[in-house]
C-alpha cells in the first residue's frame, strides 16, 4: 500500500492591509503538516498490520488531479482510494472536486471514500 499526499504550491498573496509574500515560509509549513500526516496514517496502517510506504508530491505546476494520476500510473496501482468531501451547489463549483477529476482521468479503478 502506498499512501499519497500532494503538496500544492503556495503563491504570494497581497490583500488590502496584509502581505502574505512569505510564500518560502508558508510552503514550508504546509510540507511539514504534509509530512505529519503522512506520518500518523502510515501509522495507523502499520498498526493494522499491513505493510505500507509513503510519498510526499510537489505538484509543480502539473496540478493535484494529473500529480494523483502519474504517482498511480508510475507506481503500477491496481486501485486509487481517494476521499471526497460529498460538496454540492455552489461550493462544489467554487472549490471544484478533485476527486472527481481523478476518476476521470484514471486508468485505473477509483474508490470514492466520503468525509
Amino acid at each position: 500500500m502506498r499512501l499519497v499526499y500532494v503538496l500544492e504550491e503556495i503563491l504570494p498573496l497581497a490583500a488590502e492591509g496584509f502581505d502574505y509574500s512569505n510564500s518560502a515560509a508558508l510552503q514550508e509549513t504546509a510540507r511539514k503538516a504534509a509530512e505529519d500526516t503522512l506520518a500518523k496514517a502510515a501509522d495507523k496502517v502499520r498498526k493494522s498490520g499491513a505493510t505500507v510506504e509513503t510519498a510526499l508530491i510537489d505538484e509543480l505546476g502539473q496540478g493535484v488531479i494529473d500529480a494523483i494520476n502519474n504517482e498511480a500510473l508510475n507506481w503500477s496501482a491496481d486501485l486509487i482510494v481517494i476521499g471526497t468531501h460529498g460538496r454540492t451547489g455552489l461550493t462544489r463549483l467554487l472549490l471544484g472536486s478533485i476527486a472527481e477529476g481523478v476518476v476521470r482521468e484514471a486508468a485505473m479503478p477509483v474508490l470514492l471514500i466520503r468525509a
